[in-house]
C-alpha cells in the first residue's frame, strides 16, 4: 500500500472521504504538514527549553520583567504589521494562481516597506512617550521598555516576510527563522553570557533579542532572493494599495484584537500584581501552548491552499480539506493535552520550584487551548475567504470582554483570575466564529458531526 493510499484509507475511517477520494493536492498538503510539523516540534521544543533556561538563568524577578516588556513589544508589533501577513498570503496565492506576477511583486515590495515605515514610527513615538512619562511619574522599567520597543519593527517585518513565504507555498522556510532559529540563537547566546559568569538581566537579554531579530530578518531576505520564481523576481511591480488596504485594515483589527486578547492577561498581571505572578503565569501559558502544535503547523501550511481553493470557488473541495484538517488536528492535540495534565507538576518544576504553584493555572489554560484545537483553523478560514470584517467584529467584542473580565478577576484571584478570564473569552469567540463560518460559507468547523457529510451538506 502506498503512502497516498494509507492516508486515503485513514481519512475514510474518520468519515472524511466517503464520497470523494483523497486527491493528490490534499495529500501534498498533509505531506508538507509533516515538514512543518517537524519544524514546529523543534521550534516549540526550543521555545520551551528557552523559557526554562531563561527562568533559571535570570531568576524569577528579571524573567518576569523580560516577559512583561516583551508582551508590550508583541502587542505593538501588530499595528506595525498592518494586517499584511495574511493579506500577502491571500494576494500572492491569488496572483500565482492567475499568473499575475506583476501584482505578486507589487504586494511583496509594498508590504515590506510599509511595515518598516510604520514600525519605525511606532518605536520612535513609544520611546518618546516612555521617557516623557518617566520624568513626571517614575515609570516602571523605562530602559527595558525602550529596548523592547526597538523589537517592534523587526518582529513585524519578520511576520510579514513569513506571510510572504506562506503565500508562495514555502511553509518550511516560513517556520525556520521563527521560531526555530530565533530560539536556538537566543539559547546559545544567553548560555554563553551565563557561562561567562555574567548576570543575565532583563536589560541585557533584551539587547541580545534585538540583535537576533536583526539577523533573522536579514536571513529571510536572503531566503526570498534565492527561492522566488524568476518570473516574479523580474516582473515590473504593479501596486493596488487601495485594494490591499481594504483587505489589510480589517485583518489588522482582527490581529490587533486577537493579540490584545492573548496578551491582556499578561500585561494586566504585570500592572496589577508583581513580576513573580507574571513569571509563573507565562510559564504555564508556554506549557499549555504545546497543545496547539498540530493546529499551528497545519494552519500555517493550509493558509495559501484555502485562499487558492476559495479564489476559484471550489467550495466542495474546501469543505473536504477543512474536515480533513480538523480530524487530523483533534487526536494529537488530545494526546498532548492528556500528557500535560498528567505530568504538569513535573514539567513546571523544570522552570524552578517557585513555578510548581501554577499547576491549577496550567489546568485552566490547557482546557482553553484544547477548545482552540477542537474547532481548528476557523479564524484562518474566515480571513482567507474575504470574511475578515466578521472576524474583526468577533474579536472586538472578545477584546472588550477579556479586558473587563481580567479587570474584575485579577485583583481578586491574581493569576487564576487571568486564566478564568482567558478561558471564558476563548469559548465566546470560538462559538461565534464557528456559527459565522457555517452561515457565510456553509462549512462545518467541528471534527465530529454526524449530521454533516464530507461535502458539508446536511444529511
Amino acid at each position: 500500500m502506498t503512502t497516498l493510499h494509507f492516508f486515503e484509507h485513514s481519512l475514510r475511517f474518520f468519515n472524511v472521504s466517503k464520497t470523494v477520494p483523497l486527491t493528490k493536492e490534499i495529500f501534498s498538503v498533509l505531506r508538507a504538514g509533516g515538514i512543518v510539523m517537524v519544524l514546529q516540534i523543534i521550534g516549540l521544543g526550543l521555545a520551551f527549553l528557552s523559557q526554562i533556561f531563561f527562568a533559571r538563568w535570570m531568576g524569577v524577578h528579571e524573567y518576569g520583567v523580560y516577559t512583561y516588556v516583551l508582551a508590550w513589544a508583541i502587542l505593538f508589533s501588530v499595528p506595525a504589521a498592518a494586517g499584511l501577513p495574511l493579506t500577502s498570503i491571500r494576494y500572492i496565492a491569488d496572483g500565482l494562481v492567475h499568473a499575475n506576477f506583476d501584482a505578486v511583486t507589487g504586494i511583496v515590495k509594498w508590504s515590506v516597506w510599509l511595515t518598516i515605515s510604520i514600525g519605525i514610527v511606532i518605536t520612535a513615538t513609544a520611546t518618546g512617550i516612555i521617557y516623557g512619562l518617566n520624568i513626571g511619574y517614575d515609570l516602571a522599567y523605562p530602559i527595558q521598555l525602550s529596548i523592547a520597543f526597538a523589537i517592534v519593527p523587526l518582529l513585524a517585518l519578520l511576520r510579514v516576510q513569513s506571510g510572504i513565504f506562506r503565500g508562495f507555498g514555502w511553509p518550511a522556510w516560513a517556520h525556520l527563522p521563527d521560531p526555530v532559529l530565533r530560539n536556538f540563537f537566543l539559547i546559545c547566546i544567553f548560555f554563553l553570557v551565563w557561562a561567562q559568569g555574567m548576570t543575565l538581566t532583563a536589560q541585557l537579554a533584551l539587547v541580545i533579542t534585538v540583535g537576533v531579530f536583526v539577523v533573522l530578518n536579514a536571513l529571510q531576505m536572503v531566503i526570498y532572493r534565492q527561492n522566488v520564481p524568476s518570473a516574479v523576481l523580474h516582473a515590473t511591480p504593479s501596486y493596488e494599495p487601495r485594494k490591499w488596504l481594504k483587505t489589510s485594515l480589517p485583518l489588522l483589527l482582527v490581529a490587533g484584537f486577537q493579540v490584545i486578547v492573548e496578551r491582556t492577561d499578561l500585561i494586566m498581571l504585570g500592572m496589577l500584581q508583581d513580576t513573580q505572578d507574571v513569571s509563573v503565569y507565562f510559564a504555564c501559558s508556554r506549557v499549555a501552548n504545546l497543545i496547539l502544535i498540530v493546529l499551528t503547523a497545519f494552519s500555517v501550511l493550509s493558509a495559501s491552499k484555502i485562499a487558492a481553493l476559495f479564489s476559484v470557488k471550489k467550495l466542495h473541495e474546501l469543505q473536504i480539506f477543512v474536515m480533513s484538517l480538523l480530524r487530523w488536528i483533534f487526536w494529537p492535540s488530545l494526546g498532548v493535552g492528556m500528557f500535560l495534565i498528567i505530568f504538569g507538576t513535573q514539567i513546571l518544576s523544570l522552570f524552578g520550584d517557585a513555578f510548581v504553584t501554577g499547576y491549577d493555572i496550567l489546568l485552566l489554560l490547557i482546557a482553553c487551548q484544547f477548545i482552540n484545537a477542537i474547532v481548528g483553523p476557523v479564524l484562518l478560514l474566515l480571513n482567507m475567504t474575504g470574511q475578515e470584517r466578521q472576524s474583526a467584529k468577533v474579536f472586538a467584542w472578545s477584546c472588550l470582554l477579556n479586558i473587563v473580565l481580567n479587570g474584575l478577576l485579577i485583583p481578586k484571584f491574581s493569576a487564576i483570575g487571568a486564566a478564568i478570564a482567558t478561558g471564558i473569552t476563548i469559548v465566546f469567540w470560538n462559538i461565534w466564529l464557528v456559527i459565522i463560518v457555517k452561515k457565510q460559507l456553509g462549512i462545518v468547523c467541528f471534527p465530529f458531526n454526524p449530521f454533516v457529510n464530507p461535502l458539508g451538506k446536511s444529511q
